[in-house]
C-alpha cells in the first residue's frame, strides 16, 4: 500500500521536475522539494525500524514519530499550496493538488491507528474504555484511511490521464491507438479492507454499547469516573 500510495508522490514529483526544466527557472520550488525529502527521511526510516522493537518499545516509538510526522505535514502542506499556484501559471488545465499532503496523512493516520491497535495486545485499556476505541477507530481513524486512499487513487488516474494524452498529442491524429484496456482501480483491494475494518470496528462498538445497557459490563463508580480523575491521572 506504501508503494501504491507513494505512486501518486512519484507522479507529481516527475511533474514539478518537468515544469521547472520547460518554464522558468524556479530555484524555490527546488529549495522546498529537497528541504522536504530530506526532513521525510528519518520518520520514514524510522517506521521501518520500528518494527524490530518489542511491542511495548513499538508503542512508546510510535508516540514519537507521530510527533516527526506531524510536522513533516506542515512541510507537505507548503510544497502542495507551492507548486498548486506554480503549476497554475505555467499549465492551467494539469494544476497541482495535495500529493505530498496526501502521502504523508496516510502514514500518520496508519501509525495512529497501529498506536491504538497496540494498546489491545499490551492490555492498556479497561473493559469499559473499550468503547471509546472502536468508536474512535471506527467514527474517524479508518473512515479517513478510506478516504485518503480514494483521494490519491484519484490523483494517479488522473495523472494517467494527463499521460495519455501527451502520448496521443506527441503520436499526432495520423495513427490511430487502440484503445487501452482499464487497469483495476488503484488501491481497490486496501480500500476494501479498511472499509471492512470500519464496518467491523462499528459492530466491536455497538456490541459494547449493549453489553453497558444490559450491565454485563463493568463499569468504574461514579465517584471514581469524574472527567478531573479521567484527564488528570
Amino acid at each position: 500500500v506504501t508503494s501504491g500510495v507513494a505512486a501518486a508522490v512519484e507522479a507529481a514529483h516527475k511533474r514539478a521536475a518537468e515544469l521547472a526544466k520547460d518554464g522558468e527557472h524556479n530555484p524555490n520550488a527546488k529549495e522546498l522539494l529537497d528541504t522536504f525529502f530530506q526532513r521525510a527521511v528519518r520518520p520514514m526510516a524510522t517506521l521501518t525500524q520500528i518494527c524490530g522493537h518489542n511491542r511495548a518499545r513499538q508503542t512508546e516509538k510510535l508516540a514519537q514519530i507521530l510527533e516527526e510526522l506531524t510536522a513533516l505535514q506542515d512541510e507537505a502542506d507548503k510544497v502542495d499550496n507551492y507548486l498548486n499556484g506554480f503549476t497554475q501559471k505555467s499549465d492551467p488545465q494539469t494544476s497541482h493538488l495535495g500529493y505530498y499532503s496526501t502521502w504523508v496523512l496516510y502514514h500518520i493516520l496508519r501509525v495512529m491507528t497501529q498506536y491504538l491497535l497496540s494498546g489491545f495486545e499490551l492490555e492498556l485499556y479497561s473493559p469499559h474504555e473499550y468503547q471509546y476505541i472502536f468508536w474512535y477507530l471506527y467514527e474517524f481513524l479508518y473512515g479517513w484511511i478510506v478516504s485518503t486512499l480514494n483521494r490519491a487513487s484519484n490523483l494517479i488516474l488522473e495523472q494517467e490521464v494527463i499521460a495519455d494524452q501527451i502520448q496521443q498529442q506527441m503520436k499526432g491524429k495520423s495513427k490511430k491507438s487502440r484503445p487501452k484496456k482499464r487497469k483495476q482501480r488503484p488501491h481497490y483491494q486496501q480500500i476494501l479492507i479498511h472499509q471492512s475494518l470500519q464496518h467491523l470496528n462499528n459492530g466491536f462498538y455497538k456490541a459494547i454499547c449493549g453489553f453497558k445497557l444490559d450491565n454485563k459490563l463493568p463499569v468504574p463508580q461514579s465517584a471514581l469516573n469524574s472527567e478531573q480523575i479521567r484527564y488528570e491521572h
